[in-house]
């Protein structure tokens, strides 16, 4: 290996491994990933099988209800018996996911753009690192509690939306540049052991959420329609044309019984009742439009300057005969093409779940991701195409990066009531401290005190998250012997312990 070689793969994973620690210490110490709501205590105790079920609540979120109880376990008894902070071995473990899964993100990000567009690596890392900050930037509208693209309600979604976008959204990156999709039996035969890894990313990637398996099956389909369309102008054989296209199709078909898994599940049947009428999808694209107002004003300038100056470059380079803005309209078409269904199938699906959650960050991530890329394919054109634009690179990232930040908490929590970490560390603890008591205590039947909410539930502490601590505590280790919780008791006492209203 070349000195230089060497030393640029230094560079890359010392890069890379900043965008990690960055992340880690974003959710560990500004707005940690701590289990507080009743989902995140039923879910890291949740065991199911890693293929479909017919008929349960969830059929096919196979990846988050394998993985978030596994990454709790692995807190629990590696973490926890360090630390002796059950919360806060999980948040450590939690942190290390997502933000390794963050880090994986931006690497396929890098790859692509490296292999495209053959820019230095300054300017490639310097790319890079605009595309993540607009993750931030993008909806950072207010003085505080604004939303950002990696953030979810609760813990659960985290497992359940944004591990599983980031997911869909790696791979097709890597499609991009490496389309292993169109292999045939001879060229998966080569490598059997690294072609079947891959497929079981796939499997894992569509068998995780609808909302994010999208991303992936829209790019398939349309990497298909268009291969298909090329094959009947070229007039190819329709034995070569399924040949060269098999996997394409499995994957589709794989989704298609995903979707038919998940109408016959427990969750479309409680959601069933709920009518989608042409109204409701109205109103639905009427949140969709609202959303625009949360756009941070100068994110919506550069988007209008970067338009215009791509039209001109692009009007003046085709007029010289450059192809490479040719290349580049394509691709933009493409990813357009892409974008576009993966928005009505978001709209269609999120009014079925309800209306309004259309402006979840994490519901739009999969359009919002293709209108990152197209963004990105008009940046690096130019950069490739009119050189000086790179001085000014670095000033574009750093004003992007400083725009992002305010004078108060900027973004909002990891958990749905938007309430300060510390104060759900104090009651976490607080729960725990009850049972734990009760246990040396010899104590059964036992009632939780919990802080008072208004929703009929007491959501997010809801009346069951007493038995679902208790079981939690159990299954990790935590207690030695199981506690019944009889009741979970909503007291208002508790709300003026904790400094809540």
């Amino acid at each position: 290996m070349k000195t230089s070689e060497k030393k640029n793969r230094i560079i890359l994973a010392a890069y890379f491994a900043l965008v990690f620690l960055f992340m880690f210490i974003f959710y560990t110490r500004i707005h940690p990933l701590i289990i507080y709501d009743a989902d995140d205590w039923k879910y890291i105790c949740y065991t199911r099988k890693a293929y479909p079920i017919w008929k349960e609540w969830n059929p096919t979120r196979i990846l988050p209800e394998v993985l978030m109880p596994l990454v709790a376990q692995i807190g629990s008894f590696v973490i926890y018996p360090i630390n002796k902070d059950f919360i806060s071995a999980n948040m450590i473990m939690n942190a290390l996911v997502v933000g390794i899964a963050i880090a994986v993100y931006s690497y396929f990000f890098y790859k692509l753009i490296e292999d495209k567009y053959g820019l230095s690596m300054a300017a490639n890392l310097s790319v890079t690192t605009f595309f993540l900050l607009f993750h931030f930037w993008i909806f950072r509208s207010h003085r505080k509690s604004n939303e950002y693209m990696f953030n979810g309600l609760d813990l659960t979604c985290f497992y359940y939306y944004i591990i599983p976008n980031l997911l869909n959204a790696s791979i097709v990156m890597y499609l991009c540049r490496n389309d292993v999709l169109k292999s045939t039996k001879k060229d998966v035969m080569r490598r059997p052991i690294k072609s079947g890894v891959f497929l079981l990313i796939i499997y894992f990637a569509l068998a995780s959420n609808l909302y994010a398996s999208i991303i992936l099956a829209s790019f398939v389909g349309c990497t298909f329609l268009i291969d298909l369309i090329k094959g009947i102008k070229e007039k190819c054989a329709t034995k070569e044309l399924l040949k060269r296209n098999t996997i394409r199709i499995a994957v589709l078909v794989y989704w298609l019984i995903i979707h038919i898994f998940e109408i016959n599940g427990g969750r479309a049947e409680e959601l069933g009742e709920t009518k989608m009428s042409p109204g409701m999808i109205a109103e639905q694209l009427k949140s969709l439009y609202e959303t625009g107002g949360e756009l941070n004003k100068y994110f919506a300038q550069y988007i209008r300057i970067l338009l215009i100056a791509f039209v001109i470059c692009a009007i003046i380079g085709i007029k010289k005969k450059k192809e490479s803005y040719k290349d580049s309209l394509r691709e933009i078409g493409f990813i357009t093409l892409v974008g576009g269904i993966t928005l009505i199938y978001l709209v269609l699906v999120s009014t079925k779940h309800y209306v309004g959650s259309i402006r979840r960050p994490d519901v739009l991530y999969g359009f919002i991701f293709f209108l990152f890329i197209d963004l990105m394919i008009m940046l690096l054109r130019i950069l490739k195409e009119v050189r000086p634009v790179q001085v000014i690179l670095p000033l574009m990232v750093v004003i992007a990066f400083f725009n992002i930040n305010t004078t108060k908490r900027t973004f909002k929590e990891t958990n749905s009531r938007n309430l300060y970490y510390k104060k759900c560390l104090a009651i976490d603890n607080d729960i725990i401290d009850q049972i734990v008591t009760a246990e040396e205590e010899g104590r059964t039947n036992i009632k939780v005190y919990v802080p008072k909410y208004r929703a009929k539930s007491n959501w997010p502490l809801s009346n069951k998250i007493g038995d679902l601590a208790s079981r939690a505590l159990y299954k990790h280790g935590v207690l030695y012997k199981k506690v019944k919780v009889e009741n979970t008791v909503p007291k208002r006492k508790k709300n003026k312990q904790f400094g809540m209203k």
